[in-house]
């Protein structure tokens, strides 16, 4: 987990993505020095939306500074790093605008929009993610490994079609998979059909 989530709520939020980026990896290779995991076996990587990014960047680092074996990544809901961020808002339009695009994207309901209690708490933490995500510069390497794009059928910024552009980035083949649903589709109608398929690929069994 990364700082200011979850468990690490309390902990304040990262902005600058090349170290978060620096400091994960070094994290993984922590658990391969404590014997949790094998680089050699090799590992998977998946992400969300601003998790593809960090998942991208991340299996570089694991791949060419700590010599891991990565398998694939699985890059969910997440336009290529080459494209152009296709969401109309910038964090210089303040966070008081960030709450108009949650409301133009769809992707949060409307009564945690409403909810006081919530917005103070998490309206910052996206604004974060946001920051984090203008702090990010593709620097046109590509990854030696396969990935898998999932995209959500009604993800209008991140469909099957958006993500097809993952393919210039790495040296393997890309695999496409779409699912039913919108942005968050892994964690919401589309969440069994994505572990599952995950878990499919990982064993061998490469279900499309």
């Amino acid at each position: 987990e990364i700082p200011g989530r979850r468990r690490r709520i309390r902990e304040e939020c990262r902005t600058d993505f090349k170290g978060l980026v620096e400091d994960v990896s070094r994290e993984i290779d922590r658990l391969r020095v404590k014997g949790i995991l094998d680089r050699e076996g090799g590992i998977y990587i998946y992400g969300h939306s601003l998790g593809g990014a960090l998942g991208f960047e991340v299996g570089k680092v694991l791949m060419d500074k700590y010599h891991f074996l990565v398998k694939a990544l699985f890059i969910a809901g997440k336009h290529a790093p080459q494209d152009e961020d296709p969401t109309p808002y910038r964090t210089v339009m303040g966070i008081d605008k960030l709450k108009e695009e949650l409301r133009r994207s769809g992707n949060t309901p409307e009564e945690l929009l409403e909810n006081d209690s919530f917005m103070s708490i998490f309206l910052p933490m996206i604004f974060a993610d946001y920051q984090l995500h203008e702090d990010y510069k593709y620097d046109g390497r590509v990854i030696d490994c396969e990935i898998y794009t999932l995209s959500g059928s009604n993800d209008a910024e991140a469909d099957i079609n958006h993500m097809k552009n993952w393919e210039t980035v790495t040296c393997k083949p890309l695999i496409q998979k779409e699912f039913i649903g919108g942005h968050f589709f892994a964690y919401e109608e589309s969440s069994t059909e994505v572990k599952d398929f995950i878990l499919n690929v990982i064993k061998g069994e490469k279900l499309i």
